[in-house]
């Protein structure tokens, strides 16, 4: 039997395209890593970590303005299905941009499909530059300093999935949650939401106020 095409699978290493799509791949986000407002621009990628039983693939969604991690899936490789139940996690946030690279898994028919449905526009980092998606590669260097090499050189890759999965979320929850950040204000990517939603609050009631 065939596979769908949900179901194609993308080496780690490679991330060839599952389909060609003739849609255009343009770089709206510019390098532009900031946002006024949460939840309006995002960006996306996926990485790799050797366990013990093979590849686990971690694939997350960032909030440009906050910083949080808003959204974030595993599976043991790169597939356009990782890709689409990252991205529905974030099916409130019709209108907002979401930029990754040209990867198959970014780049399929039915992923693209899926993106517009929900209304969310994408952006699209030049063929092989990954300074055009900095910020995310950042969170994920901080991600794997943080953890996986502070471990044994041993110990780095004897994990098993299940145990990694459990590391990884653990991580995302405190760096969402606690680990404060200089440009946010000395505060965590949570608190920065609170603290903002909460000025946008206060500026909305200030117009209802004065049209009323």
């Amino acid at each position: 039997m065939r596979e769908s095409v949900e179901e194609r699978r993308i080496s780690p290493r490679g991330r060839n395209s599952c389909l060609v799509d003739d849609r255009p791949t343009t770089n709206l986000l510019k390098r532009n890593f900031k946002a006024k407002n949460p939840r309006t621009k995002f960006v996306s990628d996926m990485t790799f970590f050797h366990t013990r039983e093979g590849w686990l693939t971690l694939s997350t969604i960032k909030n440009l303005c906050t910083k949080e991690i808003v959204a974030w899936d595993f599976v043991t490789r790169a597939t356009v299905e990782l890709a689409l139940r990252t991205l529905r996690q974030i099916h409130l946030y019709g209108g907002s941009l979401l930029h990754s690279d040209q990867g198959g898994t970014y780049t399929s028919p039915v992923y693209r499909n899926e993106a517009e449905k929900l209304g969310i526009t994408l952006s699209y980092s030049r063929k092989g530059n990954c300074y055009d998606n900095a910020s995310m590669e950042n969170f994920y260097g901080h991600l794997k300093s943080e953890t996986i090499y502070q471990m044994p050189f041993h110990q780095r890759y004897s994990s098993t999935r299940k145990e990694l999965r459990a590391i990884i979320s653990d991580y995302i929850q405190w760096y969402n949650e606690e680990r404060i950040q200089e440009g946010l204000g000395y505060l965590s990517p949570s608190d920065f939401f609170k603290k903002r939603t909460w000025k946008l609050s206060q500026i909305r009631d200030w117009f209802k106020f004065e049209c009323d």
